[in-house]
């Protein structure tokens, strides 16, 4: 029963005349390593585009290199250096207000220009915050430093003029527990959960979100199978963020 349910969900899409649409994000990259090459060569089969959320203060040249022969992989920015500036005990945060809004402001315009100085047009304005997290009060400032658009997890929204807001709603890893990948009935059963919701509801992108760092082999075997189900369905479409932005911005025109 682990992948029945999610194929019963793309059955009910089907009947109904739809295509579901789901997007890959994966956080935390550097620079190539084993473990990157294994997703990117497992995207690459399957035809998977994927957003690569890269740590700016911690990247460089090796990587923006080995991104430029793999067009499937798209660079987004992933706060500054991924450092916690809380206390302990409170849930971790990098674009939090505890050092002043102009530092945070402008360590993520830093960012945005040391990305584009690396990966140029292929760089996609996207602000992915560490551990998901961004003071409400800092996301307003985002399009007037560059950023067209940023990805948390979860339902929240924010409600911006310029700035499209494209989530992740599916973390293969459970960060709470045992830091490696959930069970596979419990994961493929709250992507059918959130594809239902999207089809019965806003018909918004289901985003998966993973950590190709981590090198976990349940969480690859896992995204194996879910990629071998969905990616020849025509009931599914796997969508490139690019578009998910197009798309978010063409909506709001239109409203």
């Amino acid at each position: 029963m682990t992948w029945q349910i999610l194929r019963d969900e793309l059955d009910r899409w089907r009947d109904a005349g739809l295509t579901a649409r789901l997007w890959l994000r994966d956080d935390d990259a550097i620079a190539p390593t084993p473990a990157l090459h294994d997703f990117a060569a497992l995207t690459a089969r399957y035809r998977i585009p994927a957003l690569l959320a890269i740590i700016p203060a911690r990247t460089g040249e090796p990587l923006a290199q080995y991104l430029c022969d793999l067009p499937h992989l798209t660079p987004a920015v992933h706060g500054w250096s991924h450092t916690n500036h809380v206390r302990a005990g409170e849930k971790k945060c990098e674009l939090g207000l505890e050092r002043g809004r102009e530092i945070v402001l402008g360590e993520l315009a830093k960012a945005l220009r040391r990305m584009s100085d690396l990966h140029g047009e292929r760089l996609i304005p996207m602000v992915v915050p560490p551990w998901n997290r961004i003071a409400t009060e800092l996301v307003p400032e985002l399009p007037r430093l560059g950023y067209r658009a940023l990805s948390v997890f979860g339902s929240r929204t924010f409600d911006v003029q310029g700035l499209a807001i494209t989530n992740t709603h599916v973390d293969l890893i459970d960060f709470r527990g045992t830091r490696a990948c959930r069970d596979h009935d419990l994961l493929a059963r709250h992507i059918a959960d959130e594809l239902s919701r999207s089809r019965l509801a806003d018909r918004e992108p289901v985003g998966i979100l993973s950590h190709h760092c981590i090198g976990d082999v349940s969480a690859r075997q896992f995204l194996e199978k879910l990629f071998s189900i969905t990616a020849d369905d025509r009931a599914c479409r796997w969508v490139d963020a690019r578009d998910l932005i197009r798309s978010s911005f063409d909506s709001s025109i239109k409203a």
